[in-house]
């Protein structure tokens, strides 16, 4: 069946369109039938009484293109105590043997993170849809769960450190940069060594931090050695900036775009920021912000234990996605 998926092409624009039900009437390997045509024509949802009369494959790939996707590019929001206390043992990495009081490390734990909440009505339509519904699923290691207020249960996708950004407010950007810290002054810690461990590799923060908080963006690499990039949100919507206290499950999820011509590259060698490619003869604004603010952060990352060995700054935009999958066929 996978073969299948490769032939088909749909354009972005239908893609996105939650009436995919018209894919039953798509001839595989042919472009014979004009979708996006079809749909100038019929305004409202059609209906298909004659799916269950097409073959189980052609069945099987409308309801996996009606399933929603699942990129790289989503922000989670960043809530505080998330850093745990571990003591390692023997056979975990950096354990010393021969010296018992320096096996302790504090722990950021992003399994803590709150993940995304949304519903997948698609796995309760049927038989068939179900199987192609966890079968997505359980790829994208997505779990299922009642939530109170809900008919059916809601899918839970946890934050990918490898993969998602953990986005500051700016009313949480001290608190970020001084929890680690902070944590290590409470008695259970206090005159102990202890290491201090993060997995996240992708932060993003305000326009405005990056703007009056430059000289304090080294301080990242306190706490979170691995962060090789930082997402600077432009024209972060008020929603974005409150989103860490809202608690109910279903909530959108925020995705985040790339803006053009707007990524600084950390020059190991020079020690210095560079600009990926030259710029063009009209800057765009989001270029500009980054040259205005470029030889502070140079400054700031000339700090003790700050200096990372891969890193880029870049402009993006962020929006409101409901990952939402609706009953398709009828």
């Amino acid at each position: 069946m996978s073969c299948l998926f490769v032939d088909l092409k749909v354009s972005p624009k239908v893609a996105n369109l939650p009436r995919r039900q018209i894919l039953g009437l798509y001839r595989i390997g042919s472009l014979a039938t004009n979708l996006e045509t079809m749909l100038e024509m019929h305004p409202q949802p059609l209906s298909f009484p004659l799916f269950a009369h097409l073959p189980q494959e052609l069945r099987d790939l409308i309801w996996y293109f009606a399933l929603p996707e699942r990129s790289d590019s989503a922000l989670y929001i960043y809530k505080p105590c998330n850093w745990i206390l571990r003591r390692l043992t023997e056979g975990d990495d950096g354990y010393y043997e021969s010296d018992d009081t320096l096996n302790l490390d504090l722990i950021f734990r992003d399994d803590l993170i709150d993940p995304v909440y949304f519903e997948l009505p698609m796995a309760f339509v049927s038989h068939e849809a179900r199987r192609i519904a966890l079968a997505w699923t359980r790829k994208h290691d997505i779990k299922m769960q009642r939530t109170r207020g809900k008919i059916y249960p809601c899918c839970i996708q946890p934050f990918d450190a490898q993969s998602d950004a953990l986005y500051i407010s700016t009313k949480k950007w001290h608190e970020f940069l001084s929890e680690s810290i902070e944590r290590g002054f409470e008695p259970d810690l206090l005159g102990r060594q202890h290491g201090v461990v993060s997995d996240i590799n992708h932060i993003a923060i305000s326009e405005e931090v990056l703007r009056y908080q430059t000289e304090e963006l080294a301080e990242i690499f306190v706490s979170h050695q691995n962060v090789h990039t930082i997402l600077v949100v432009v024209d972060a919507s008020s929603d974005l900036e409150s989103a860490y206290t809202l608690r109910e499950p279903g909530q959108s999820q925020w995705k985040y775009e790339p803006m053009e011509d707007s990524k600084l590259v950390w020059d190991c060698n020079k020690a210095v920021f560079m600009f990926e490619r030259d710029a063009s003869s009209e800057l765009h604004r989001s270029r500009k912000l980054l040259e205005e603010v470029k030889e502070q952060l140079n400054n700031s990352m000339q700090q003790p234990h700050t200096e990372p060995q891969e890193l880029e700054i870049r402009l993006v935009s962020a929006y409101r996605k409901q990952l939402d999958s609706t009953s398709l066929v009828g």
